[in-house]
């Protein structure tokens, strides 16, 4: 529920701040920034090329938990509730992403808990 007031506790100074362009996002860029490298382009289309810089904080494994947590978002509306998920319309059919591959099974738990 949104409260309003007639006084709010503070001013915001329009000469200072103004309202961000949400064209400026990354989201946004990649439909309206012809300049952007990534431009018109999916948003994992260069992930292969990125991966094999191995660059740390962009391992395979990197991209892995990050498809993880946006699957997490994505497709499991009120994750984030205290509440118990019981109401089945509220997940959306999972995607079908190519398996991790995993060589050392208690490296990889590790990982996971780590995550």
């Amino acid at each position: 529920m949104i409260k309003q007031i007639d006084t709010p506790s503070y001013i915001i100074d329009k000469k200072i701040l103004k309202r961000f362009n949400q064209r400026q996002t990354v989201f946004g860029r990649k439909l309206y920034n012809a300049k952007s490298d990534f431009y018109k382009k999916g948003m994992y289309d260069n992930s292969s090329k990125i991966i094999s810089k191995n660059k740390e904080g962009y391992s395979h494994l990197d991209f892995a938990r990050i498809m993880g947590s946006w699957t997490v978002y994505d497709y499991f509306h009120n994750a984030f509730s205290w509440e118990k998920l019981t109401d089945a319309s509220l997940v959306m059919e999972k995607p079908v992403l190519e398996k991790f591959p995993v060589k050392d099974n208690v490296k990889m738990s590790k990982e996971i808990k780590e995550t």
